[in-house]
């Protein structure tokens, strides 16, 4: 009888030892798999921050070279204004001498 009790109370014994072992290989596999998730999406995470800083960096690195080309543009209109303006200056200039003489 004693040793029919003995042997449960081993059986018991052990079968506890096992589950907790299997409860805690299944709580650090579990850990383990939610540090591998988490890593991850901060990986995403960060290379989608990186694109989108490249692409922000792209227009802006546009939008100064289009400005840069308008305001070269706006200056060349205004040299090409001048001048003109200095050519009908000069051709009026002309006109009124020869009006004059």
């Amino acid at each position: 009888r004693a040793s029919r009790a003995r042997q449960r109370r081993e059986l018991r014994e052990r079968r506890e030892l096992r589950e907790r072992r299997e409860l805690r290989e299944c709580r650090e596999l579990r850990e383990r798999r939610e540090l591998r998730e988490r890593r991850e999406l901060r990986e995403i995470r960060e290379h989608r921050e990186h694109q989108e800083l490249r692409k922000i960096r792209e227009l802006r690195e546009r939008r100064e070279l289009r400005e840069s080309v308008e305001s070269l543009e706006s200056v060349k209109f205004f040299e090409r204004f001048e001048s003109l303006e200095s050519v009908k200056s000069l051709e009026n200039v002309g006109s009124l001498e020869s009006v004059g003489a």
